[in-house]
């Protein structure tokens, strides 16, 4: 890993994320465009590896091994399932106070 003062960055991404890849931290990338941009988890998991693959071709000594293929889909599905248990508790909640 490289100190942050010597790593070299893409013109289209947010630094932030760029940080982030660089430390091999996928998800939190994909976190940081879905809260600061409003990007879906599939959406924000495909610009990332987009941006990945960007920075790996421009810089290739420089980046960590790529992640596992499987990551978009445990983001994707993580998401999904903690909305579902917040829409139910939510729905519970509202049916309790009638």
């Amino acid at each position: 890993m490289q100190d942050k003062g010597m790593r070299r960055y893409i013109e289209n991404a947010p630094v932030e994320v760029q940080d982030f890849i660089y430390e091999g931290n996928i998800i939190e990338a994909a976190k940081f465009l879905m809260n600061n941009l409003g990007m879906s988890p599939g959406e924000a998991y495909m610009k990332v590896k987009k941006w990945r693959a960007e920075m790996s071709a421009r810089f290739p000594e420089e980046l960590p091994p790529p992640p596992p293929y499987y990551l978009g889909r445990i983001i994707i599905w993580a998401t999904l399932i903690t909305m579902l248990l917040a829409g139910v508790v939510a729905f519970i909640i509202i049916s309790n106070s009638k």
